[in-house]
């Protein structure tokens, strides 16, 4: 079998092109290819195919579409697509789906790129390239399938063409990569990358005066349309050229041998670590947040900060977050990703067997690796320095063992989970709130479908209401819905009316939002042992409290306290996320906590 969404939908069954005309069934074949070996709801592909609108009897509909679609496909290929509650699945085989062997093409050039293995490297991302022949998805008609997906995959075809232009650029292909970098240049012009490598490639070709009318066009183009400069880069190597720096002419065409760290054995070539869990399904909200991780961590050669922590409430969606992050930047840390869970069963893990897992992962024999201590520290540190690697710490328990697990090369990126307020020198922060209610809405409609949520809206504002902007608590809730498809929303509204049982009710298939709320309120223990009023305390006083908003002042009477006692307390609370802090001496609680609090779950 072989599919292909690289430019027009496509199916060849062993035998023949199997053509589908009807721009329904390619919408349905497509969404399905693009979650292929996995199940896909009724809901979630009637929402896709009609751009979030689906008509009256979609599912009936939808069922037609597929009954057709397996006709079109034929006696074999029709036997991949498998009726699957609570939809459909569409099996991929190893190799088939041009999606997959072009990121696996990519991703042996960007290992070997890393290397130095230029000819090989070079190879690869062109077989990756050559599978292209349009843009993806090109026939298929509607937005809700073909837009996110075809926005992904031409990021990804831009990154790979860069690469494989350094490439030859390092192979001495000057003249050739000229050519091509031109006319990217004229599709991309904001892209500086590209008008970077331009440059080199006219300079190497002996063109120095094509080279500098480069850059300047270059720099006029950005200021135009950005209204800044270009970036330190490409300014320097602009200064190179007009000093004539013997340096840019340097060309390394033969691969360059990587050797161990001094003292260690040779290391077995191993597998690129790819550690980072299952990315979680149908990730629609936090895009602002996941913006600011890109701007952060990998936007060209500008990124701001080594480490980036992300800290919130149990079930506030901080590690879907991280491994959404993970998944999509994948391509921009060609030497891997290494993933950690730094409190396994609640129990913080000793960073030191936790550097000696990556060490191994990196080749390293067991016999080679310390136990622990500096020289442990210093070989992994040694290992992270030339590469470009992605570091996933989650629920971190306290600064000092992250501090432990940070790469010393700042070409490495981490980022950080926590319960609590975790900081170091090199990091920046993101705190996570409760979803809007539009991101909210989003989540629920992404798993028990749109058209179920219009019928109700009355029902659907209160149910997102009960959940608090959870990810967690939403997940839960739509859970339970979508293998209930005979339950109203109001039904399950009604449910989670009584403020005695709601976080029992949210509650399913794995999801516990009160046990997640637990884990932060656990924290409590350690840290009331240190200050004159115990933070539980003034947790469970407020929990009582008809309000939802408090100043110092009024708190330190209510706990009987000085107004500084009272604010070290509260402020505890602030940074476990069992409160927030909008302005000073100002402090909040939501409704969960109130609940958690009170003792009434």
């Amino acid at each position: 079998m072989d599919f292909r969404l690289l430019g027009p939908l496509r199916v060849n069954d062993g035998h023949q092109d199997r053509l589908i005309s009807a721009a329904r069934q390619r919408s349905v074949l497509a969404a399905l290819l693009l979650h292929a070996n996995r199940v896909m709801s009724s809901d979630a592909l009637s929402a896709d195919i009609w751009d979030g609108d689906p008509p009256p009897r979609a599912r009936a509909t939808l069922a037609s579409y597929v009954m057709r679609l397996r006709q079109t496909l034929g006696p074999v290929a029709s036997r991949r697509l498998h009726t699957r509650e609570p939809g459909y699945l569409l099996e991929v085989h190893a190799g088939e789906l041009d999606i997959a062997r072009f990121r696996a093409h990519s991703e042996r050039g960007h290992q070997l790129a890393a290397e130095g293995q230029w000819t090989r490297a070079a190879a690869e991302f062109r077989a990756g390239l050559d599978l292209w022949s349009d843009q993806p998805l090109v026939n298929i008609t509607s937005d809700a399938v073909a837009m996110y997906a075809r926005e992904q995959l031409n990021e990804q075809w831009l990154i790979t063409v860069e690469r494989c232009i350094e490439a030859d650029l390092n192979l001495g292909r000057h003249d050739r990569a000229a050519v091509e970098l031109a006319d990217l240049v004229r599709r991309h012009p904001l892209r500086e990358r590209l008008h970077h490598d331009l440059v080199v490639a006219l300079y190497r070709s002996g063109r120095r005066a094509d080279a500098v009318a480069a850059y300047r066009a270059a720099h006029k183009v950005l200021v135009d349309e950005l209204g800044v400069n270009p970036g330190l880069e490409l300014q320097t190597l602009f200064r190179r050229i007009l000093n004539d720096d013997p340096s840019l002419l340097d060309v390394t065409p033969e691969p360059i041998e990587i050797r161990p760290a001094a003292g260690v054995a040779g290391r077995p070539r191993v597998p690129v670590p790819a550690q980072l869990p299952m990315a979680p399904e149908g990730f629609v909200a936090r895009r602002a947040e996941l913006a600011t991780l890109r701007r952060l961590l990998v936007d060209g050669r500008t990124a701001e900060a080594s480490v980036v922590t992300v800290t919130g409430m149990g079930g506030i969606g901080k590690t879907a977050l991280a491994m959404a992050a993970g998944h999509l930047f994948a391509d921009e840390f060609p030497d891997g990703q290494l993933f950690a869970e730094l409190q396994p069963g609640g129990v913080p893990a000793d960073p030191d067997q936790v550097i000696g897992h990556f060490l191994r992962s990196l080749g390293f024999a067991s016999a080679d690796v310390p136990s622990r201590g500096d020289d442990l520290l210093g070989l992994y540190r040694s290992a992270l320095a030339s590469l470009r690697m992605l570091v996933v710490l989650d629920d971190v328990h306290d600064v000092a063992q992250l501090a432990r697990l940070l790469p010393g090369s700042s070409a490495c990126r981490v980022i950080a989970t926590g319960r609590r307020a975790v900081f170091t020198p090199s990091s920046h922060m993101i705190r996570l709130t409760p979803l809007t209610d539009a991101d909210a809405r989003t989540l629920l409609a992404s798993i028990v479908g749109e058209f179920r949520l219009r019928a109700e809206p009355e029902a659907v504002e209160m149910l997102l209401h009960q959940c608090g902007g959870y990810p967690l608590a939403i997940r839960a809730v739509a859970g339970r819905l979508l293998a209930r498809p005979s339950w109203t929303i109001a039904a399950t509204t009604e449910r989670l009316a009584s403020r005695a049982t709601r976080l029992d009710e949210l509650r399913a298939y794995g999801m516990d939002v009160g046990a997640g709320l637990s884990t932060s309120y656990q924290l409590l223990d350690g840290i009331g042992a240190t200050l004159a009023v115990k933070p539980v305390d003034v947790l469970r006083e407020l929990a009582r409290l008809d309000a939802d908003r408090y100043d110092v002042a009024g708190v330190s009477e209510l706990v009987h306290a000085t107004v500084d006692n009272a604010r070290t307390a509260l402020e505890a609370l602030v940074d476990v996320h069992l409160l927030t802090s909008p302005a000073p001496d100002n402090y909040q609680m939501d409704g969960l906590v109130r609940l958690l609090a009170s003792g009434t779950s």
